[in-house]
């Protein structure tokens, strides 16, 4: 993904609930990458930030796959 090393954090339903769930969840948005398939959005997130999977909040934005579906 464009050069930096990112963490799959999962396919959101539109940009905008990615942008929501960066924002929830206190991610810079120059530290994800969005890449749009079929229906959804890919979110990658920069592995520099040192956020893990299980520290972030993915109860809400109607996310596909991770902890809450």
């Amino acid at each position: 993904m464009s050069g930096w090393n990112h963490d799959d954090m999962g396919d959101f339903p539109s940009e905008q609930a990615a942008i929501d769930w960066a924002h929830r969840n206190n991610i810079d948005l120059r530290d994800i990458h969005m890449k749009h398939r079929g229906g959804v959005v890919e979110v990658g997130l920069r592995r520099s930030t040192g956020r893990k999977e299980n520290e972030l909040d993915n109860r809400y934005g109607g996310r596909s796959d991770g902890f809450f579906q």
